[in-house]
């Protein structure tokens, strides 16, 4: 086995645009909250990752990027998924958050970033609006709350949705974002 380290990190505050920035914080791997929801071929190589962003000004825009910094592999995975609601008002389930040009929010697959002491790596990077979509808390009060992860597999823009039958859900302790790999 091998063991990568995704990093993530926001974007700096560009004084001249008002965005990025922002405090990452509760970055954990948690229980996919919807399991059997999707299809078998569908998987979240690093598990789904939470985390929240604040120190933002209210309704402020940030960028977050994701990337692996140790092992030969690129970041996997083929799209981005989130969990929560797709639309104000709409029940949580699992979306595809590709960028949308409309909002500005979303996530999109680069295929070089420098990342300094790392070079060239591939990475997402997720374009993020406090209080609008991507946003799970919903509220533009200066702190976006984000749940998905890479996904790979699965080429329905949807998940299908099964029988309504609640799933608890049981966040895992906190532990760093590494990932083994079977050899």
């Amino acid at each position: 086995d091998t063991e990568e380290l995704l990093f993530i990190g926001t974007a700096p505050f560009d004084e001249e645009t008002g965005e990025g920035g922002g405090d990452l914080s509760d970055i954990k791997v948690i229980d996919d909250p919807a399991p059997g929801t999707h299809s078998a071929d569908w998987k979240l190589p690093y598990g789904v990752i939470s985390f929240r962003i604040n120190g933002l000004e209210p309704g402020a825009a940030t960028s977050v990027m994701m990337t692996t910094i140790t092992g030969g592999s690129p970041v996997a995975g083929t799209s981005y998924w989130k969990y929560g609601s797709p639309t104000p008002g709409a029940a949580d389930r699992w979306y595809k958050f590709d960028y949308d040009e409309a909002t500005g929010t979303g996530a999109q697959l680069i295929g070089a970033i420098d990342v300094p002491g790392f070079g060239l790596r591939r990475a997402f990077q997720l374009d993020l609006r406090d209080g609008a979509r991507g946003d799970n808390d919903g509220g533009a009060n200066g702190t976006i709350t984000v749940t998905g992860g890479p996904v790979t597999g699965g080429d329905t823009d949807t998940p299908p949705t099964p029988p309504h039958h609640p799933q608890p859900h049981h966040p895992q302790p906190h532990r760093q974002l590494r990932h083994r790999w079977p050899q």
